[in-house]
């Protein structure tokens, strides 16, 4: 959405909602692994919203605020592999998701 709030000032913002829905057996003939599934249920709304206005004919403003959201996905939660001989990566049925918050501004002179 952007909104022009006055002839040299304008709003824009954003949204989104995700949803990750994850449920996995593991199958564990060669792993004793203390788990024998793993789920994930998470979602989150992010979005971002900011001002820019045109100081001058040389000069403007910006500034923005965002989130970010990133869950596990089925590689980080379930996958096995020899990262180097004699270390095995395993799967972690615990793994939560991330969330980041930015800020920004800048301005430019033409």
């Amino acid at each position: 959405m952007q909104f022009k709030l006055a002839e040299n000032l304008s709003f824009q913002a954003g949204f989104r909602y995700n949803r990750i829905l994850l449920y996995a057996n593991f199958d564990t003939p060669f792993y004793d692994f203390p788990f024998a599934t793993a789920t994930i249920n998470t979602g989150a709304l992010t979005g971002s919203a900011g001002i820019n206005w045109q100081a001058s004919d040389v000069l403007n403003w910006r500034v923005n605020f965002s989130t970010a959201f990133r869950a596990p996905n089925i590689d980080d939660v379930g996958k096995i592999f020899d990262s180097e001989p004699g270390f095995v990566v395993v799967p972690n049925p615990d793994l939560k998701p991330e969330y980041a918050y930015n800020g920004e501004g800048g301005n430019i002179k033409f």
